[in-house]
């Protein structure tokens, strides 16, 4: 019986050990940056970027409106920030978060220290794919610290308060999200201040800088097409 006993809780060890081995592969494989986000990361003659311990701060001209964006999941942070650096040249500052592992619903909270440190007239939430769900859900838990919310490529599953003013934005070439889902959701949006936007060529990826995605379709336009488009289509609604 006590050799039984022994050999189970063996079995037991070794299920748990490649359990573990299994999950921290899964979790260390992501898509990295590329050129542009190198070079947004030195930032320019009007946007200061400075790397936070939870956060990349992207200070432009403007005071009154910051964006606090969430990665896609398995994305690395700085593949966002050709995006963020333009959206702070536009005049809204940016904090493009880190998440544990890459993965925002480990840190959905993580904009709520950010709000408590800076005293900004307007924060908008903001992220990509699972970053923007996350990003949505975090909204719809604290209206009352959030005053916009901008989805890229990404859905709420929860319902946003009607006084939030709601963007998103999608690539006509996306084959990541679920379009079932994002039309299902859509009873989500705020009933009096939802916008969509449709980026013509642009892809799920493209949001981003970090190559193309496993299962994403084709884009059609250039990534700086796909960037500058995103801002136009937020500064036009925010």
């Amino acid at each position: 019986m006590k050799k039984r006993l022994q050999a189970f809780l063996g079995i037991i060890a070794i299920l748990m050990v490649t359990a573990v081995f299994f999950l921290f592969t899964y979790l260390s494989n992501y898509y990295s940056y590329g050129y542009y986000s190198v070079k947004a990361m030195k930032g320019s003659d009007t946007v200061k970027v400075t790397k936070e311990m939870d956060y990349i701060y992207f200070d432009g001209q403007g005071t009154d409106k910051a964006v606090i964006f969430y990665p896609g999941a398995k994305v690395a942070t700085e593949a966002y920030s050709p995006l963020m650096i333009r959206l702070a040249d536009a005049g809204y500052d940016c904090f493009l978060v880190d998440m544990p592992f890459h993965i925002a619903v480990l840190g959905k909270d993580k904009a709520s220290s950010i709000i408590s440190k800076y005293d900004y007239k307007e924060y908008i939430m903001s992220g990509h794919s699972l970053g923007g769900t996350v990003a949505a859900e975090y909204t719809a838990e604290h209206p009352d610290e959030v005053c916009g919310l901008i989805l890229l490529a990404a859905y709420p599953i929860q319902k946003i308060d009607d006084d939030i003013n709601f963007l998103s934005i999608l690539g006509s070439e996306d084959r990541i999200i679920n379009t079932d889902n994002y039309e299902k959701y859509k009873s989500n949006w705020p009933a009096d201040n939802s916008h969509d936007y449709l980026i013509f060529g642009g892809n799920h990826a493209g949001f981003g800088n970090y190559g193309k995605q496993d299962g994403d379709g084709e884009s059609k336009i250039r990534a700086k097409t796909q960037w500058r488009e995103t801002v136009e289509a937020i500064t036009e609604y925010f």
